[in-house]
């Protein structure tokens, strides 16, 4: 398989599927080092179908973004800061599109899936909107969280719409800022603390009033309470997560592991970009993958 070319394709799925650019718009790609030739590739990309040549710009010299689709191909670190910070909602207040790129773009799926996992996603979106609340067990554990009045976000690679908002090629959430200080009981992490690694022997979490009571597990524990004690919103219940892409089955021990179908997160910190009124430095996904989601006494399957 020659790489460079299925990269290429795949990035011209990104631009004509995935974004729907348009020949008139202005694009910008971000970029930081690690990332430099995966957005030059992107660049080719527009060249070659002959759009407008979009403007590259490293990430530490970035300034003011005017631009009608902004792609960023930057590390892990950076896509969990942008994902939840002013300047993404900035862009998309405007009007402008915002895609993190994730994954290797030779990952790209077909069209087909790519539309497929939207809709599943957007299908589950529709089906918790009407819920007051959910309740997440795990090994035994459970979690409640109320989130009438919550407006349920379907993050998907299909960003075509003004405003909208994903990671690409193929990543796949549906997420929920529960009502804050709402929140009683235990989640227990199974899989990933991104940014931080796998808790090895699992990390059970406990929530009182929507804030962190306790963190039950060694050194991951202890790296995640020093994380969250920068910031006291940083002990805020702040999003729950619901995994599905079908195509991701397995962990990775990254970012795009939430997209895993069937797998449930939570996070802690930031959620005012997402419906939420908690606004902290911090925002840190905790992930399960063996846990079930109920609903008024009905398990949800997705």
């Amino acid at each position: 398989m020659d790489i460079a070319r299925t990269a290429l394709e795949g990035a011209k799925v990104i631009i004509t599927y995935c974004l729907g650019v348009e020949k008139e718009e202005k694009s910008l790609i971000v970029y930081d080092e690690p990332n430099q030739e995966k957005a030059r590739i992107i660049k080719k990309a527009f060249e070659l179908l002959g759009y407008p040549s979009p403007t590259l710009s490293p990430y530490n010299r970035l300034q003011t973004i005017e631009h009608d689709v902004v792609i960023f191909c930057v590390s892990e670190r950076l896509t969990l800061a942008l994902g939840h910070s002013d300047l993404k909602h900035e862009v998309c207040s405007r009007g402008g599109r915002v895609g993190f790129v994730t994954q290797p773009l030779e990952n790209t799926p077909s069209v087909q899936e790519i539309e497929r996992i939207a809709k599943r996603t957007k299908f589950l979106a529709e089906k918790l909107e009407k819920a007051e609340g959910l309740t997440i067990s795990t090994r035994g554990h459970s979690l409640r969280l109320y989130t009438k009045g919550r407006k349920p976000i379907a993050i998907t690679s299909l960003i075509r719409n003004a405003g909208e908002w994903g990671a690409l090629p193929d990543y796949a959430e549906v997420a929920i800022a529960p009502v804050e200080h709402e929140s009683f009981g235990e989640f227990y992490v199974d899989c990933l603390i991104v940014g931080l690694g796998k808790p090895e022997n699992g990390l059970l979490i406990t929530f009182e009033n929507g804030r962190v009571a306790s963190l039950k597990n060694g050194e991951i524990g202890r790296a995640l309470e020093r994380l969250i004690s920068s910031d006291d919103d940083a002990h805020e219940l702040a999003e729950v997560g619901f995994g599905t892409n079908h195509l991701r089955r397995t962990p990775k021990g990254e970012f795009d592991d939430k997209k895993i179908l069937g797998s449930v997160h939570i996070a802690l910190g930031d959620n005012h970009t997402i419906g939420g009124i908690l606004r902290s430095k911090v925002h840190v996904d905790c992930l399960s993958i063996n846990s079930e989601v109920w609903v008024s006494g009905k398990r949800v399957f997705f």
